[in-house]
């Protein structure tokens, strides 16, 4: 009976470390999802920007600024989300049988 009880703490306090890890996980992720949303807020603001506010010199060129700097941030971004993806997955799951089903997706 002793043995029983040791067993069922051991297993609820693992069942709680594995609770808190994905609840780590969650929030990171949904940080990674606000800081893209900011990203795409910052490109709106440079396109309002340079099309009505901007009348210098290459002004007629100047709209496709913000489509640029997206393009080259999105690989970037998605660089660094699957390394964190990784990292968490690995952290997030600790026996190598569920390892195996563990799944990163890029943005």
């Amino acid at each position: 009976m002793p043995h029983a009880r040791r067993l069922l703490k051991f297993l609820a306090r693992r069942r709680l470390q594995q609770l808190a890890r994905r609840a780590v996980s969650i929030m990171i992720i949904g940080a990674v999802a606000v800081m893209v949303l900011l990203l795409v807020a910052l490109m709106v603001i440079v396109d309002v920007a340079v099309a009505d506010l901007y009348r210098g010199p290459f002004a007629s060129m100047l709209w496709l600024l913000p489509t640029v700097l997206y393009s080259a941030a999105i690989p970037l971004l998605n660089g660094v989300y699957l390394q964190l993806a990784r990292r968490l997955t690995s952290w997030e799951v600790r026996s190598p049988r569920q390892r195996v089903c563990a799944r990163s997706f890029p943005f």
